[in-house]
């Protein structure tokens, strides 16, 4: 999954695979403090979230990659007013 989003992001950030159960949970950095955590639970689902643990921590959905990309951005830069 670390692989497939690098390629929609922007110079800048980068994406790391997360040790999981599965392959499917990577981290989108921008730098140390902004980033977020993206998420293929089923083919065409997907979870944008600040935490590792999608089901307490407050969370974003998208139905395609593209789609979550953009809300993972967004988010990530949402962090630089906190």
């Amino acid at each position: 999954l670390g692989s497939k989003v690098a390629n929609y992001l922007p110079d800048g950030y980068k994406a790391y695979m997360v040790k999981t159960d599965c392959q499917s949970q990577c981290k989108i950095q921008k730098n140390v403090k902004q980033y977020c955590y993206l998420k293929r639970l089923r083919e065409q689902e997907y979870y944008i979230s600040a935490s590792t643990n999608f089901a307490l921590a407050p969370r974003e959905t998208a139905s395609n990659l593209r789609e979550a990309v953009k809300i993972a951005l967004k988010m990530i830069n949402n962090q630089q007013s906190q």
